[in-house]
């Protein structure tokens, strides 16, 4: 599946757009532990898309719609 990468500017924060066959998927990389997401939350909220990626050193999740996958496996998001 090839992605379209978009960048959009949300409370003055850097979300990624991914476009895959679920539609436009919010990404969102956080370098640190603090993972609120704040931005993904708002776009979220706001767009309602399938579900969110954030991209973090925490281990795998899925919790309200956000699919947290750590930051070495990175290179598994299809």
């Amino acid at each position: 599946v090839e992605f379209i990468i978009l960048k959009l500017l949300i409370c003055s924060l850097r979300t990624t757009l991914l476009y895959n066959d679920d539609g436009i998927i919010p990404v969102e990389v956080k370098a640190s532990d603090n993972n609120k997401s704040k931005s993904l939350n708002v776009y979220m909220d706001k767009y309602k898309p399938k579900y969110g990626i954030r991209i973090s050193t925490k281990n795998f999740g899925y919790e309200n719609n956000i699919k947290s996958i750590p930051l070495y496996a990175t290179f598994l998001i299809k």
